[in-house]
């Protein structure tokens, strides 16, 4: 029986094979493999680093909403300046739920890579 296992590294899975007790890469063309991933991601209040749970393309809409939110305190009252980073921020979460419906799927092509 064939050991099968994977690897993670920068962001993407090699699927790997043991061959007398060395893995290497497959050399079997045409199966499907199916993979399933779920993360959770920490509550920001208990995870000083949220880099890392939210994709970094959405890390301005977070910017724009606190910004936003101070141009609404009554020390800083400007609605004009918080209306325009209101408008931002809601630009970004129209990407960001355009992204989320994609389900962040990527096609890639699968080929061998000595290990």
């Amino acid at each position: 029986m064939t050991d099968y296992g994977y690897k993670l590294e920068r962001g993407q899975v090699g699927i790997l094979k043991k061959d007398n007790g060395k893995w290497v890469s497959p050399t079997t063309d045409g199966l499907l493999i199916r993979i399933f991933g779920i993360g959770l991601a920490d509550h920001y209040g208990d995870n000083l680093d949220y880099q890392n749970t939210m994709p970094l393309q959405f890390h301005e809409a977070l910017a724009y909403k606190v910004i936003s939110m101070g141009y609404k305190d009554p020390r800083n009252l400007n609605i004009e300046l918080a209306s325009y980073f209101d408008m931002e921020y809601e630009k970004v979460v129209r990407e960001g739920k355009k992204y989320a419906r994609s389900n962040n799927k990527m096609a890639t092509q699968i080929k061998q890579v000595d290990m």
